[in-house]
């Protein structure tokens, strides 16, 4: 052991009879390289994972005719490779290092990411014998070095093809699974359906719809995203896929069941016209593309995943960033739909004693069960046609009155629609008043529009109102 290290951040020289390990300072028990990339030299008998710097993602350790390299993003932590006398020469004279002698010398060199390439194109591709040969223009003793590289890279290439090959499919899997996700995401946010009187309408839906349970399982799909093993991604991405199919296939049914019944319905109506235009724009929306296409691409990153981390991400110097980039969305994802689900009831509940509590909640929600049962009962697309049919009826009546001074057919349509119209529209005014602001049955936005169809209906009351006394004159 070289006796002459000194630790660079507390100025203590190394001794031989100092028992700390190798890459540890015996005075301030620091290591002397924290750079993420270090090239060591190490006696081979010492070389174990316990002889590193635990702070430290990755390392190259060189002996006499071995080249180790240590990586704790990996299972197999250390990974030793054969080369000749040449071509450690070659590395040698590339780093500007010195030869490896007797017990070999300790060596603290911080390498750039760029300047480590090197050893991995001398050992992994032809291109070094091209920049061997640049390099040992004014440097005779490096063409026997250039010459060990040729000999060796027939017998290295074959593990080369491998390994690209790996990674080939590592940095598929990654960048195709990431896409999916993304459109997954998006998707779930996205419209799926579009209905008069509503809206659209996606498969979030507030926290109420299946969006939820999609958010859930591609929480743990991305951790096994970032995992090795194959058959966990590949299990949630068909559970992923089968329950946007399921919610697809259902949705589809749905809408043509209301189609059917609302044309029974309107057989016969006069008004069946601006029902059926209503009707028409009941369709599917461009969410359902990306849902597919999302789940799609992620059960695709199962089947081409290999075992061990992308290597985009593991040779990165600050791979331990994305992981935890990763790691992060992934929580984001479990706590979202936990949120929905916990805090959204305590939210609702009040500040009063438990008894209370359960007494007023019951009674709230028997109340509120009825009053939507009552207001589903309605069909809002027949009532809204009808409402509008009154409401033209009627302004048509009040016009023909004061212009001719008598009645005329819109007028007797309006009276009739008026009778069939009033006992529904009187129960909605009621409920609605019942319901309150607090009533979470529902949606603020269909609210909104129960409250435009009975304005519309007091609108054509009054034109009729207007006509009569003009006639009682």
């Amino acid at each position: 052991m070289d006796d002459n290290i000194i630790c660079p951040l507390c100025g203590y020289q190394r001794k031989d009879q100092d028992n700390n390990p190798e890459w540890q300072c015996p005075g301030c028990l620091a290591a002397y390289n924290k750079a993420q990339y270090g090239l060591f030299s190490l006696p081979e008998k010492k070389i174990d994972e316990f002889s590193l710097p635990q702070d430290m993602s990755k390392a190259y350790l060189l002996t006499e005719d071995s080249l180790y390299i240590f990586n704790n993003n990996l299972q197999k932590k250390i990974k030793k490779i054969e080369i000749s006398e040449n071509n450690l020469q070659f590395i040698i004279a590339e780093l500007g290092i010195d030869p490896i002698k007797d017990e070999e010398k300790m060596l603290f060199e911080t390498l750039p990411y760029e300047k480590l390439n090197v050893i991995k194109k001398n050992l992994n591709s032809n291109t070094s014998t091209s920049h061997a040969n640049n390099e040992t223009t004014n440097s005779p003793p490096n063409i026997k070095a250039k010459e060990g590289v040729e000999e060796e890279n027939s017998l290295i290439e074959k593990q080369d093809d491998d390994k690209k090959h790996v990674n080939s499919n590592s940095d598929l899997y990654f960048w195709v699974g990431f896409l999916g996700l993304i459109l997954l995401l998006i998707g779930v946010f996205s419209p799926i359906v579009s209905a008069p009187m509503i809206g659209d309408l996606n498969l979030f839906r507030n926290g109420k719809g299946d969006g939820i349970f999609i958010l859930f399982l591609s929480s743990f799909w991305l951790v096994t995203f970032m995992r090795a093993g194959r058959i966990g991604l590949t299990i949630l991405s068909v559970l992923i896929g089968g329950l946007i199919l399921y919610d697809l296939v259902f949705t589809y049914n749905l809408m043509q069941n209301i189609k059917s019944d609302l044309t029974n319905q309107l057989a016969g109506n006069p008004f069946a016209g601006i029902a059926n235009t209503m009707i028409g724009s009941i369709e599917m929306k461009w969410g359902w593309v990306l849902l597919l296409l999302g789940a799609s691409l992620m059960l695709l990153s199962g089947i081409v995943k290999d075992k061990d981390v992308p290597s985009i991400i593991e040779d990165h110097p600050q791979s331990n960033i994305f992981i935890n980039f990763f790691n992060g969305i992934a929580i984001i994802l479990f706590v979202l739909p936990l949120y929905f689900w916990i805090f959204g009831v305590v939210n609702n509940t009040s500040k009063t004693s438990p008894s209370q509590l359960q007494t007023k909640q019951q009674d709230r929600s028997k109340n509120q069960s009825e009053i939507v049962s009552q207001i589903k009962s309605v069909n809002l697309t027949v009532l809204s046609s009808n409402v509008e049919a009154f409401d033209h009826l009627a302004s048509d009546c009040l016009i023909n009155v004061k212009v001719y001074g008598k009645i005329n057919s819109s007028c007797t349509k309006a009276s009739s629609i008026e009778d069939k119209l009033l006992p529904q529209l009187k129960m909605l005014g009621q409920e609605l008043k019942k319901m309150g602001k607090e009533n979470k049955g529902i949606s603020s936005d269909l609210e909104m529009k129960l409250n435009t169809i009975i304005r519309h209906f007091k609108s054509g009351q009054k034109d009729l109102m207007t006509a009569n006394t003009i006639l009682s004159r």
